[in-house]
């Protein structure tokens, strides 16, 4: 079959939201000439798991502040998640609200807690919850 680009950058992240249950998809790396093959890895959807909610990187790396880290999160059933996010222990605020996305945090500071949590459409059920801080340098 056909190769189909999915991204060109040297790193980072992209979503591939259409990927389809019981499909087989093989992702493949290679050097900058598309002359050697780096690596490659082969992702299926099984069906019905778990909501999910991951922040990349996690911990944030050492730098200046503020530090960016990526929050990424799926329902898995389509239906609308809520991401809110608590600072150190704080009241909770609406972050992002779909049912599936990557949404940038280009605000983490240094010496704080940032809990993430992923609830239902109207904020009964706690779906998934991610803690991320930022690396000591």
């Amino acid at each position: 079959r056909e190769e189909i680009l999915f991204a060109r950058t040297p790193q980072g992240s992209s979503t591939a939201n259409w990927i389809q249950t019981a499909s087989r998809y093989e992702f493949r790396r290679y050097n900058s000439d598309h002359t050697k093959l780096l690596e490659k890895v082969v992702a299926t959807k099984l069906g019905k798991i778990a909501p999910t909610l991951r922040a990349f990187p996690n911990p944030v790396p050492a730098g200046e502040d503020p530090c960016k880290t990526t929050i990424s999160w799926d329902t898995d059933d389509g239906s609308i998640g809520k991401v809110y996010v608590s600072v150190n222990g704080g009241p909770e605020s609406l972050f992002a609200a779909s049912g599936r996305g990557s949404v940038a945090a280009n605000w983490i500071l240094s010496g704080r807690d940032y809990e993430f949590r992923l609830y239902n459409s109207d904020q009964t059920k706690l779906l998934d919850r991610v803690v991320t801080t930022k690396a000591p340098r």
